[in-house]
Formats: C-alpha cells, structure tokens, sequence
C-alpha cells in the first residue's frame, strides 16, 4: 500500500470513518473547557489559601501549581482511557481514539497528557 498523498490525507472521501477531520473550533473549544474548568479548580485553590490565611507570594503560588498538576491529571488521564472524552470534549461532542480506532489505552492518555503540559510549559 503506498502512503496517502497530502491531499489524500485530507480528503475526507479517503479518510477512514474512524479518524474524520476534527475542525478546529471544536478542539479549540473542548481545550478552553477542560482548561477553564483547571483553572477553577486553582483559583478555589487559591482562595482557600487566601481565607485560611496563608500568604501567596511565590511559594504560595507554587503549591497551586503543585495541587494542578496532579488534579489535571486525574481530570484528563481517567476521563479520556476510560470514556475516550474529557467533559470538554462530551460538551463539543468529540472522542478521541487511538490510531486502530479502538479507545485510548491508560499509557496512550498519560502520554497525551504528559504532552500538552510541556507544550503549556513551553508556551510560558
């Protein structure tokens, strides 16, 4: 079988039913969701900080950043190899699989996840 052409891979006659063309709207809108719903976590994070009277200075900020970590993990990793979506993801509507078409296996959603915190990190 020879490699799909540029122009064949986009064509969505020749695209298998099982990787269809996301638009870019909607990824973009599933990513501002799960992002948005992270970080209302760390802003009740923080406020429980603030409230409880610990000061937030750069090690204060430091520990939010340390509770996130862990939380964004839970909240992508679990969602996305167990129902092969993140509740940003159901809202738009899409599913993420893995190359087969079968759902994303635990490592294959870690691996996702590992990879857009180094790009958020490389972004900064």
């Amino acid at each position: 079988i020879s490699p799909a052409t540029p122009a064949e891979y986009f064509d969505a006659t020749t695209r298998p039913a099982w990787r269809p063309v996301v638009p870019a709207p909607a990824q973009l809108t599933a990513v501002l969701i799960d992002l948005g719903l992270v970080l209302a976590v760390g802003l009740m994070t923080w406020l429980g900080l603030y409230f409880m009277g610990i000061s937030i200075d750069l090690v204060g900020w430091g520990i939010v950043a340390l509770f996130l970590l862990p939380f964004s993990f839970l909240y992508e990793v679990f969602p996305l190899a167990f129902w092969g979506r993140t509740p940003g993801m159901k809202r738009v509507g899409l599913v993420a699989r893995s190359r087969d078409g079968k759902s994303l296996s635990f490592s294959q959603a870690a691996r996702r996840w590992l990879a857009s915190v180094i790009t958020v990190c490389l972004l900064a």
